[in-house]
Order: structure tokens, then C-alpha cells, then sequence
């Protein structure tokens, strides 16, 4: 049977694994996080500077055409890329919150369950186990009784024989 020390240190065992299982599953978040924040920097580093450097060369090829023209197209065409780019920089962003967030959540979900699966296996274990001592108490509290009624009736039977000691030397005492 499990005392309460035993009891207690299997929820110190179960609680210190919560504890390394939860920082592990932090401990990947973060590193994710931090790898995706890095490729969406890149993306957008390399994004800016590609832009950056085709406006340069149409701003070059266009002066050589028309200062004025290029300069209404430069300003329109800024704007339209800026659009643009701000447009695809936020649609990217939203789309890998989404994909960051699925994931959080799935890993989230998949831990609960495994948490849940093997608290779930040790209580059925924890059961059987005080399952199987209940029925070990029931046979020894019924070896207890049974040698209880069996230590009454050997003490009975020795008050009769020692009545019919001291009746058999009274009556040995009378005919004597």
C-alpha cells in the first residue's frame, strides 16, 4: 500500500517533469520565434534593397531621358512600390503569425494531450495498485476474524475442560 510519503513523491517526480517539459516546449518556442523573426528581416533587408536598387537604375536611365517625366514617374512609381511592398510585408507578416500561432498552438495542444495521456495511464496504475491492497486488507481482516472466533473457541473449550477437571475431582473427591 502507498503512504503518504510515497504519494508525495511521485508528485514531485510528476511535477518536476511538467516543469522540464514546459521549458523545453518554451525553450523551442523562442528559438522558432527568434529564427522566424530573423528570416522575415532578411526577407525584407534583401526585399528593400532590391527595390532600392531597381528605382536607382530606373531613376538613372530616366534622367538621361527627361528630367520631368522621370521625376512625376519616380514619385508615382515610389509610391506604388511602397505600396506595395508595405502590402507584401504585411501579408507575409500576418501569414506567418498565422503559421507561428498554428504551430504554438498545435505543439501547445500535442503536450496537453501527452500530459493528460500519462496522468491518465498513472491513475489507472494507481488504481490497480490500491485496488489490488483493498483486497489484500479484505483477506487479512478475514484471516483476522477467523483466528479471532478460533482463539474465542479454543478459550471456551479450556473453561469447559477446566469446569470438567474440577467437576471430575469433585466427584473423585466424593467417592473417595
Amino acid at each position: 500500500m502507498l503512504n503518504q510519503n510515497d504519494l508525495q513523491a511521485i508528485r514531485v517526480i510528476m511535477q518536476e517533469e511538467i516543469t522540464e517539459t514546459e521549458k523545453r516546449i518554451n525553450d523551442r518556442i523562442d528559438s522558432r520565434i527568434t529564427e522566424t523573426e530573423k528570416r522575415i528581416n532578411d526577407r525584407i533587408d534583401s526585399g528593400i534593397t532590391e527595390t532600392e536598387k531597381r528605382i536607382n537604375d530606373r531613376i538613372d536611365f530616366g534622367i538621361t531621358e527627361s528630367e520631368n517625366r522621370i521625376k512625376d514617374r519616380i514619385d508615382s512609381g515610389i509610391t506604388e512600390s511602397e505600396n506595395r511592398i508595405k502590402d507584401r510585408i504585411d501579408s507575409r507578416i500576418t501569414e506567418t503569425e498565422k503559421r507561428i500561432n498554428d504551430k504554438i498552438d498545435s505543439k501547445i495542444t500535442e503536450s496537453e494531450n501527452l500530459l493528460i495521456g500519462e496522468i491518465d495511464r498513472i491513475q489507472m496504475y494507481l488504481d490497480n495498485r490500491i485496488n489490488t491492497v483493498k483486497e489484500n486488507l479484505e483477506e487479512l481482516k478475514q484471516y483476522y476474524k477467523i483466528t479471532k472466533l478460533e482463539n474465542d473457541n479454543t478459550a471456551i473449550l479450556l473453561k469447559m475442560i477446566e469446569e470438567l477437571s474440577r467437576r471430575v475431582e469433585e466427584l473423585e473427591k466424593k467417592s473417595a
